[in-house]
């Protein structure tokens, strides 16, 4: 809702291929240049936008068959698993118990 086009541009994603008899795959990234959430300044509070980006993506959009994460340890972001915390995030997305995962 607070993308330049005023949507919900994933309701509108997710409606599409449920009505087209697809399964919903979604895809976050770690890196987030946006929010400043990049190597070396990562705050308790980029960590808590993460949960809750990620809470929001598989509670609010019905049934998510697989949710793809990148940006983590890569070459090109330097984002550690330690810097956002891959065992939270892993145990709050396992908390959903999304059959799929």
């Amino acid at each position: 809702m607070n993308s330049p086009l005023k949507r919900d541009v994933v309701k509108e994603f997710t409606e599409a291929f449920r009505k087209a008899g697809l399964k919903v795959m979604l895809y976050y990234s770690i890196l987030d240049t946006h929010h400043q959430l990049r190597p070396n300044s990562i705050t308790p509070a980029h960590i808590k936008m993460v949960k809750d980006q990620i809470t929001e993506l598989l509670t609010r959009y019905g049934k998510i068959e697989a949710l793809i994460i990148d940006g983590w340890d890569a070459p090109w972001s330097r984002i550690s698993y330690d810097d956002i915390p891959f065992e939270e995030v892993y145990l709050l997305i396992k908390s959903y118990n999304q059959t799929a995962w």
